[in-house]
């Protein structure tokens, strides 16, 4: 599956949520988990889901995908509540906007939803998902001690953010986010 293209200057379609077709399409589930498995290759904190893993969350009420050919996200609706469950952008197609547009994405279809806060965790040692995040205004809200193990089974803690879904938030140090 490939991204949607846009013309120049516009901005590209949103991508649909596919939950429904990775909880029962094996090849789809597959494809999600070689995206995962690209990208917990050991470079940060995490492991790689499998296809069946996936495609089991993807079944559960609630759930949310969203699929490129380079990068996958998984999140779940509860309520006023939704959690970014896992972002995941193959190495090689990293710093191209993929993992923002994903994450975008979601925040717009849990604001569809009704969603007033959105929750996630973020391994402390993993700097560019963490700036990512806060640019696209979720605050850190918290912490999770040893909530994650690197490759040599070295603890590792967890941010918790929060993002509350078309609002501005004030951010700890006093700076507005977006």
């Amino acid at each position: 599956m490939s991204a949607p293209v846009a013309a120049e200057g516009a901005a590209p379609p949103p991508l649909p949520d596919i939950a429904a077709r990775l909880a029962c399409d094996p090849a789809l589930a597959a494809q999600a988990s070689a995206i995962h498995a690209a990208a917990f290759n050991g470079e940060v904190p995490g492991r790689a889901w499998s296809a069946a893993e996936i495609a089991g969350f993807a079944a559960v009420p609630g759930a949310l995908a969203l699929l490129d050919a380079d990068a996958l996200l998984l999140g779940r609706v509860a309520g006023p509540e939704a959690e970014l469950v896992t972002l995941a952008t193959r190495p090689e197609a990293r710093r191209r906007g993929l993992g923002r547009a994903l994450t975008a994405r979601f925040a717009e279809l849990v604001a569809a939803a009704g969603v007033q806060e959105a929750f996630l965790e973020v391994a402390q040692t993993n700097a560019p998902a963490r700036a990512l995040y806060s640019a696209l205004g979720w605050v850190a809200v918290g912490r999770r001690r040893d909530y994650y193990r690197d490759v040599n089974g070295n603890r590792i803690d967890a941010v918790a953010m929060r993002l509350r879904p078309g609002r501005h938030e004030v951010q700890a140090s006093g700076d507005r986010t977006s």
